[in-house]
């Protein structure tokens, strides 16, 4: 089980069923909803419901499949609000670019040991768990 007292929190993503999975397990995840609109936004418009959010530091940020890709900007923004990042947590992720700004915290990933995943989240550097080792967030 994973403890933090800060907030856990849930980045839009398009895989439903990971996302039902980790919610199931907690009732402190803060999932991020941006208001809708186009997909080409959809970091801008994440970073915008950031704001809005009473977040709790240190905070832990899980991002499932493609919302990964939105870490930097989220990175980036969190910065810029002050707000302090304990570590990421990604699950299946479609690995983002690294920059000035990310990662500035731990990060684990969670994936398939034998895939391309795996290998690229080793080459950085970052913890590498089986899928099937992911954690139940605390309640």
């Amino acid at each position: 089980m994973l403890v933090t007292r800060g907030s856990l929190l849930l980045l839009p993503t398009i895989d439903d069923d990971m996302t039902a999975q980790v919610l199931e397990h907690s009732d402190r995840v803060v999932m991020v909803n941006p208001v809708p609109g186009p997909v080409t936004a959809l970091a801008t418009r994440t970073c915008a419901a950031l704001l809005a959010l009473p977040l709790i530091e240190p905070i832990r940020i899980i991002a499932i499949a493609d919302g990964a890709q939105l870490l930097p900007a989220v990175a980036r923004s969190l910065h810029a609000q002050s707000r302090q990042v304990a570590d990421y947590v990604l699950i299946e992720p479609v690995i983002p670019e690294v920059n000035d700004t990310w990662p500035d915290a731990p990060v684990t990933v969670y994936c398939r040991l034998e895939s391309d995943t795996a290998r690229m989240a080793g080459f950085r550097g970052w913890t590498v768990c089986a899928l099937e080792q992911l954690p139940a967030f605390d309640r």
